[in-house]
């Protein structure tokens, strides 16, 4: 007698079975619908570039934006 023999497939998701990861969560989804705005938290780091960028334009006008934002990083580290 011969032995029965089952194989098994296993089938992988195609990008459209795939679930989005695009999409806004629960949360956000109901802040929108009701029209509310959802606040960010803003890192230590990015209030420092935010107050400190300014104030080394201000300090030298003729320098590029990457250039100050390379010279507030590493005062950044410094601090």
């Amino acid at each position: 007698m011969g032995k029965a023999t089952t194989t098994a497939t296993t089938k992988t998701k195609t990008r459209s079975e795939k679930k989005d990861t695009s999409e806004k969560s629960a949360t956000e989804k109901s802040a929108a619908e009701k029209g509310e705005k959802v606040e960010k938290v803003i890192r230590p780091y990015n209030r420092f570039m935010q107050t400190e960028l300014p104030k080394v334009k201000a300090e030298n006008p003729e320098m590029d934006h990457k250039t100050a934002f390379k010279r507030v990083a590493e005062l950044w580290k410094t601090s």
